[in-house]
């Protein structure tokens, strides 16, 4: 089946896909579907990776660390979610909590 179809997409519209993972999880043994396919385009990509430096000064202190779509930088902190838009935001949360 055409994606355009799986997707019913109106007849005509392209679609380009720029980027595509495969999820995380254990590879599915014989018999099995395969795993679910994460499309992530390149400005996506190029805004997660701003927060490359930010996200290691997190790994630094243990804290749990993961992107909400598209480039939402989250942690936990305290028992409590925390959620950045820019590194500059969690360069400042950083710098303001006391561990």
């Amino acid at each position: 089946m055409k994606l355009s179809v799986w997707l019913d997409l109106p007849p005509g519209l392209s679609l380009e896909i720029e980027r595509a993972h495969r999820s995380l999880g254990p590879i599915p043994g014989t018999g099995n579907p395969p795993r679910s396919v994460v499309d992530l385009s390149a400005e996506v990509m190029r805004k997660r990776r701003e927060f490359s430096v930010v996200r290691k000064a997190l790994a630094d202190r243990d804290m749990f660390r993961g992107f909400a779509y598209p480039a939402r930088l989250r942690c936990m902190h305290n028992g409590k979610l925390h959620t950045f838009l820019t590194p500059a935001a969690v360069k400042d949360f950083l710098n303001n909590i006391k561990d």
